[in-house]
C-alpha cells in the first residue's frame, strides 16, 4: 500500500513540478511583451489584453460547468 501511493505521489510532484517549470520559463517574455507593448502601439496592446482577459472569463464558465 506504502508503494502504490508513494508513486502516485511522485508523480503528482513530478506533474507539479514541469507545470511550474513551464510557467517559470513564459512569464519573462510575457511581462516584457507587456511592458514594451504600451510604449510602440497602445491601442493594439489594450486591445489584445482585453481579448486575452476575456478568454479567460469566459473559461471559467466552463470549467465551473465540470
Amino acid at each position: 500500500m506504502f508503494i502504490s501511493n508513494s508513486v502516485s505521489l511522485l508523480l503528482l510532484g513530478l506533474m507539479m513540478s514541469t507545470v511550474g517549470d513551464v510557467v517559470d520559463f513564459r512569464t519573462p517574455s510575457q511581462v516584457r511583451q507587456l511592458e514594451q507593448g504600451p510604449q510602440s502601439d497602445r491601442k493594439a496592446t489594450l486591445a489584445a489584453e482585453a481579448a486575452r482577459l476575456q478568454k479567460g472569463n469566459n473559461a471559467w464558465g466552463r470549467d465551473l460547468m465540470l
